[in-house]
């Protein structure tokens, strides 16, 4: 039985939380680091598109430069052809139709310059789109 120099113990626990758990401190931390993702994710986007807009600009003005160029041309060869002439009539000095000759290499190194930057933005464009492979294989200088 029972006497009086028997012990009894008894426990009690009791938790009191400090503050967030471990488990809620990584789920807020992820889900900052998923919004933080999400932000770069549409700035990214804003990037590419604003690259995207400012390529195909670039396309139209060096395509309507070319076009002009190519007038300019056309007319310089018309100017050469009025010069040399003229020269042969002694109308024109040979200092003038070497400007007029001058005139139409200018037209036609602005052509091939031209006709470079047109392509490298096409270029450009292509890696961009992810399309680089197949603008290669149809390129030809």
């Amino acid at each position: 039985g029972a006497g009086k120099n028997d012990e009894k113990l008894l426990s009690l626990t009791y938790q009191i939380p400090f503050g967030l758990g471990r488990s809620s401190v990584m789920e807020r931390r992820l889900r900052l680091t998923q919004m933080k993702n999400k932000i770069d994710l549409n700035k990214l986007r804003g990037d590419y598109m604003a690259k995207e807009i400012s390529l195909k600009d670039n396309l139209d003005s060096y395509s309507e430069a070319i076009s002009l160029v190519k007038t300019k041309i056309l007319i310089a060869k018309k100017s050469i052809s009025d010069s040399q002439r003229l020269y042969l009539r002694g109308q024109l000095s040979f200092e003038e139709l070497l400007r007029a000759e001058e005139a139409f290499l200018n037209a036609e190194i602005n052509f091939v310059h031209l006709l470079a930057m047109y392509d490298q933005t096409l270029g450009q464009l292509s890696y961009l789109n992810g399309n680089i492979k197949k603008f290669l294989s149809a390129y030809t200088d």
